[in-house]
């Protein structure tokens, strides 16, 4: 009887517990959603307050003076061979050496912009085919890249997006033959910043003069034609940057050799520890007066930004 009774009595009391341990799941559930309410309003108000912050920022940006930024890409290779038998040149060397260095200077204001950007792309190399007889004094490095542009645009501002503007270029090499050809460009038009789309710059003047300086028996040559630039930076993708800008001129007129001309740059980061990290740095540029050929560079090695 008494082992009746106490079955009896755990069944009772099982049951109790599992009515009990519902209930208190329920509650557990009851509580869950009531603090996952909170957090949305809270997450709300988080938005509310990074957007504020955002605001602010820009606002500081407009405030204050003029705002520095510089970016690079340094690539080397270093190679050398002595008495390596299964070399086809058992004693040779080669290296080479280059970089792309780009910089900026911006200031933003409520009713104008100035934007300067600066790029120099310079490389050199080295090649020994027989380290043995070639003397030393011809084992030396030869330039290889010599890029060197400046850029200068002045805007009013008509309203968020669009300015009446001018534009001052001058592109060269800075290592041989400095102006030599040396390409002005001075003009006025429109250009297009996008409020919704920062970093970028869009440039229409299609009052433009044009000049190619020249050396020796070569005069130095001027057109009237239009010039278009556009410059853009962003983030793809967690700490990969890339940084693009083009510039182009098409002339009213006909020359012999043509002076239309464009230069696409592109410097792309990829992800860095304290400002390094791997670059990629190529570019397109099309002119007759220099090269029937398109040209092209490009540059892989490491990269800073500052």
């Amino acid at each position: 009887m008494k082992q009746k009774f106490f079955i009896l009595f755990a069944l009772i009391f099982s049951s109790g517990f599992l009515i009990a341990q519902k209930v208190n799941i329920d509650e557990l559930k009851a509580k869950i959603a009531e603090k996952t309410a909170i957090a949305k309003q809270k997450q709300g108000e988080v938005d509310i307050l990074k957007s504020e912050i955002a605001t602010m920022k820009k606002q500081i940006d407009h405030a204050s003076s003029w705002r520095f930024n510089s970016s690079g890409v340094l690539g080397f290779t270093l190679a050398g061979f002595q008495n390596w038998v299964k070399q086809t040149n058992p004693n040779s060397q080669v290296s080479n050496i280059s970089g792309i260095f780009k910089g900026s200077a911006i200031i933003e204001k409520p009713k104008y912009f100035w934007r300067n950007e600066g790029i120099i792309n310079v490389g050199w190399q080295k090649l020994v085919l027989n380290s043995e007889e070639t003397p030393k004094d011809e084992q030396k490095y030869n330039n290889v890249a010599d890029i060197f542009s400046i850029v200068s645009l002045y805007g009013y501002k008509l309203n968020k997006d669009f300015a009446l503007s001018a534009l001052g270029q001058y592109n060269s090499s800075i290592v041989n033959n400095f102006n030599n050809p040396g390409i002005l460009d001075v003009g006025t038009g429109i250009t297009w910043t996008p409020h919704n789309i920062p970093n970028f710059v869009f440039s229409v003047h299609p009052l433009n003069y044009h000049i190619v300086f020249q050396k020796g028996n070569l005069e130095t040559q001027k057109a009237l034609g239009a010039k278009v630039f556009a410059s853009y930076f962003t983030n793809i993708y967690k700490g990969v940057k890339w940084s693009t800008d083009f510039t182009g001129f098409l002339e009213y007129g006909k020359s012999d050799p043509s002076l239309n001309e464009y230069t696409w740059n592109n410097t792309l980061s990829l992800p860095s520890f304290h400002g390094i990290g791997i670059g990629i740095g190529f570019g397109l540029r099309n002119s007759a007066l220099e090269s029937d050929k398109l040209q092209s560079y490009y540059n892989i090695g490491l990269s800073y930004n500052l």
